[in-house]
């Protein structure tokens, strides 16, 4: 016994998808792909309240807090004890105590941006240089990218993660 079904999907980023299941007693096959048929139809209502921010827009705005008290926390540090941070960084690296083992562990997090963002932009000229910035900015660097990210991906946060490596007219899914 063999029957088709029809679903539609509605995504988050307000495209609609067509899924059709086809079931037989041996196996079941789940096929999605784009409709644009059903793209013309009118998109749904967001989910939240217009009063209220919507998920990406709490983190947004958390990202945007972040990097604020950063800057400020940084441009106190600099107007007490200046510029020379890599001196002292290393010198507790050297020293084997906690701070230097706060900032190896910190330093860790340092290339895996850098590494994540190069990877990102699929290692281009572009992507290098955007690494370096990644690693030496830290989230003085990291944090407006993300909010950049953001609104360029629409919210869409596989996107954002893994940029370069998605097909931009595909509707993400769920893989």
């Amino acid at each position: 016994m063999t029957g088709h079904v029809r679903h539609e999907i509605h995504l988050a980023d307000g495209k609609t998808c067509v899924a059709q299941r086809r079931v037989s007693h041996r196996r079941m096959k789940v096929e999605i792909w784009h409709d644009p048929v059903a793209d013309s139809k009118p998109r749904l209502q967001p989910q939240h309240s217009p009063g209220r921010l919507s998920s990406m827009g709490s983190f947004r705005t958390f990202l945007i807090i972040l990097w604020l008290a950063l800057a400020a926390y940084t441009a106190v540090v600099i107007s007490r004890h200046g510029l020379g941070l890599l001196p002292i960084f290393f010198g507790d690296v050297a020293k084997l105590g906690w701070p230097g083992q706060f900032n190896l562990d910190f330093l860790c997090f340092l290339v895996l941006s850098a590494l994540w963002t190069a990877w990102r932009n699929g290692f281009s000229a572009i992507a290098l240089l955007l690494a370096l910035i990644a690693f030496f900015g830290g989230a003085g660097f990291l944090l407006p990218y993300l909010v950049f990210l953001t609104v360029q991906e629409r919210g869409n946060m596989p996107r954002v993660l893994i940029g370069a490596r998605t097909r931009r007219d595909e509707p993400y899914s769920g893989r």
